[in-house]
């Protein structure tokens, strides 16, 4: 946490709080969201405080965490759920993932754990990957979600397939 108390422009007050790293961050309904590489915790928080004044909860554990696309994006939607980015633990779901000319796996076996977004009740502690309900399928890392708060429309901003030129 960061805070300016003095205008200059430069956080003088410097807090850190957590589970340690993670990417994704929501405020919703009195609560702060945050994503680590395989959960999503949340703290109650109040308006201009620095730390929570708890501990915090876990929404969603053992979410897929592998080698590649680790990372969790999230986003609350209009509807009040909360959206989870899990990234496919593969470039372009090869038979041999990065090896030139090798051909792609149809269907995907890694897209009904991983490469899409899952929707989850964030007022609900101690839910798992399973509880959870895949909302968009497909997609092999859309870590940045938001939502359009004129709409409710979610969106998403996805890493494509990498290595094009070298392998094909």
């Amino acid at each position: 946490l960061l805070r300016d108390t003095t205008g200059d422009g430069a956080a003088d007050v410097i807090r850190a709080f957590g589970p340690g790293g993670g990417t994704g961050i929501a405020f919703h309904d009195g609560f702060l969201y945050f994503a680590t590489d395989d959960a999503v915790v949340r703290w109650r928080w109040q308006p201009g405080q620095l730390e929570p004044a708890g501990p915090r909860d876990t929404v969603v554990r053992n979410l897929v965490n592998r080698r590649q696309h680790a990372a969790k994006g999230i986003a609350i939607g209009a509807d009040g759920m909360l959206y989870v980015n899990i990234g496919a633990p593969a470039n372009a779901c090869q038979v041999q993932d990065r090896a030139a000319g090798s051909p792609g796996q149809d269907p995907c076996p890694l897209l009904e754990v991983a490469g899409g977004i899952w929707r989850f009740d964030p007022s609900r502690s101690g839910q798992s990957q399973s509880d959870g309900r895949r909302f968009a399928t497909g997609l092999r890392n859309a870590l940045s979600l938001a939502v359009d708060p004129a709409t409710g429309t979610l969106f998403a901003a996805q890493h494509g397939r990498d290595m094009l030129f070298g392998n094909w």
